[in-house]
């Protein structure tokens, strides 16, 4: 079931916007499990995660009825949050069992979904880049890096209880790889996830009483804080001087040389959406646009004229594309208003935590956890909210691995008088 479920979650058909047959499934057996998760108790892990969408569906329905939002685009809106709202508790409850095993086949199947989701059953961003580019762009910064990290995912659980040197080994060359390719950030996550991961299993030191693994203490993660920061600074410095030196070909040298002297920055030069993001809520900080707003008083534009980024002369020429934000939080807060971003802002809480928390599964998940949770910490502000099932799958993971699993150590602590477990 955990292979069938990863192989829908890429392959997507157009009901309300586009939906991945996964996601479909679930919907529609929703009747059938309701009963089983809430006797299993998953809602209770899920925290206050369920009480925040509810929030950011109401502020959503609000927003679409003062933007008199058009009807089928305000559903997707809804069924965006509805999405959540399901699989959060339901993936709470699958995998509150064999976890590893589930993981690993639902990733086994996610791999041949990506692959194949460039060519059939297309999905939104496929569709959206064909209409707005007349190119849907599948190439290996777009797609095929994508696959290849799944395949290097895939590897890294079977081997990092066996061998966590060939494991970092496999991710630091896959991030050097995709940092040659143009795919900087992915790449930099790659190789901080290998840092922050045998970091932790250097400073976690021993068992605490009664074998559960030690929390690590407070100066322990400013050290690891501070080795994050030098490893993250390395590999900027590294990339910066291969660009510069055109070591990753003639466009990543002048793509570099573009954004190098913003005025901006580095990272925020490669990013103009998400400064129209910001440009967007300043004109309306409460109320959102509504679902899937256009950019009709051309927000983007503004904001490359303000960055000196250059505008593609096909950016507005078959329509307006949707006001940009290019970041989780900052779509909820464009679309929905202010009380669009607190669930997010949980989800930055409770995943931030999972880096350094113990896990249940410790031999075997650690690694997953970390270099998982990281790619969705950079997703939450640089990347426009997709990848819904894999979040809550995820999110799922860490209810039943992390936080449950942290209280239980936290009552035994208690009850056993040790006041470092």
């Amino acid at each position: 079931m955990a292979f069938l479920l990863g192989l829908g979650t890429r392959l997507q058909v157009q009901v309300i916007g586009y939906l991945p047959f996964t996601e479909i499934f679930l919907l529609l057996s929703l009747p059938l499990f309701i009963g089983r998760i809430q006797a299993s108790g998953a809602l209770r892990r899920t925290r206050w995660s369920l009480p925040l969408l509810l929030l950011w569906l109401v502020s959503q329905v609000f927003s679409d009825i003062y933007r008199e939002t058009q009807w089928s685009l305000a559903a997707r809106g809804m069924a965006r949050v509805v999405i959540f709202f399901v699989a959060i508790p339901f993936f709470t409850w699958f995998l509150r069992r064999a976890c590893f095993d589930k993981v690993l086949w639902w990733t086994i199947g996610a791999l041949p979904s990506l692959a194949l989701s460039a060519f059939i059953f297309r999905g939104g961003v496929h569709e959206g880049r064909q209409m707005v580019y007349g190119d849907a762009d599948i190439k290996y910064d777009t797609h095929w890096g994508g696959v290849l990290s799944l395949a290097v995912v895939i590897f890294s659980l079977l081997v990092y209880h066996r061998s966590k040197i060939l494991c970092y080994l496999a991710n630091c060359g896959l991030g050097a790889f995709h940092i040659g390719n143009a795919m900087r950030a992915t790449g930099a996550i790659a190789v901080l996830g290998c840092v922050i991961t045998a970091g932790e299993n250097m400073l976690r030191g021993r068992q605490g009483f009664l074998g559960f693994a030690r929390r690590i203490a407070l100066w322990k993660l400013l050290v690891l804080a501070a080795a994050v920061a030098a490893a993250g600074y390395g590999v900027v410095q590294w990339y910066s001087y291969s660009a510069r030196l055109g070591q990753f070909g003639e466009r990543a040298r002048t793509k570099y040389e573009d954004q190098a002297k913003n005025k901006f920055g580095l990272l925020a030069g490669g990013r103009p959406e998400f400064v129209g993001g910001l440009l967007a809520i300043s004109e309306s900080p409460i109320i959102g646009y509504g679902s899937w707003p256009l950019d009709k008083t051309r927000i983007f534009a503004r904001a490359c004229e303000m960055m000196e980024v250059k505008l593609s002369p096909l950016y507005y020429k078959l329509g307006y594309p949707l006001v940009p934000t290019h970041s989780h939080i900052l779509g909820a807060w464009v679309e929905s208003g202010f009380f669009g971003i607190f669930f997010w802002l949980y989800i930055l809480w409770i995943t931030g935590r999972a880096v350094y928390l113990p896990i249940r599964d410790e031999k075997r998940l650690r690694f997953w956890i970390v270099s998982t949770t990281l790619p969705l910490l950079w997703a939450i502000f640089f990347s426009p909210i997709s990848a819904r099932l894999e979040t809550s799958f995820l999110l799922g993971a860490i209810f039943c691995q992390v936080l449950a699993y942290d209280a239980g150590v936290s009552r035994a602590s208690r009850h056993s008088g040790d006041p470092t477990a």
